[in-house]
């Protein structure tokens, strides 16, 4: 709905009461998790990606990104694709941090990823 002035008027959208923050609702409804897929199609989609990095492989932007891989155990075909293997890709989903900070330009921080934080 648009005001007098033609800025749109702010409206209530969703289903939390007056008062209530979002994280406060996210507590009361499984802490903001929502998932349209089922396990098997994470599953099918999870084993899809893997099977691309490591048969058809990727191409690689920068130099120094395709330097760290090649040393992680990644290969590059005479086309110039970086295969991963999947084995490289469970070690490494095995060593992530559970959660990092992002910082803005100005070297502050703009988001902390992780836990059942979701942007």
């Amino acid at each position: 709905m648009f005001s007098d002035a033609g800025r749109r008027t702010p409206r209530r959208i969703g289903y939390l009461e007056p008062g209530v923050t979002m994280s406060e609702s996210s507590r009361q409804i499984g802490a903001g998790r929502v998932s349209f897929l089922t396990e098997e199609q994470k599953r099918r989609i999870y084993e899809t990606a893997l099977g691309i990095l490591a048969d058809i492989g990727m191409v690689a932007l920068h130099d120094e990104g395709e330097a760290v891989m090649l040393e992680g155990g990644c290969t590059k075909d005479s086309d110039g694709l970086v295969h991963v293997p999947a084995g490289l890709v469970a070690r490494a989903r095995e060593t992530v941090p559970v959660s990092f900070v992002v910082y803005d330009r100005d070297g502050e921080p703009a988001m902390d990823l992780g836990g059942r934080r979701a942007y």
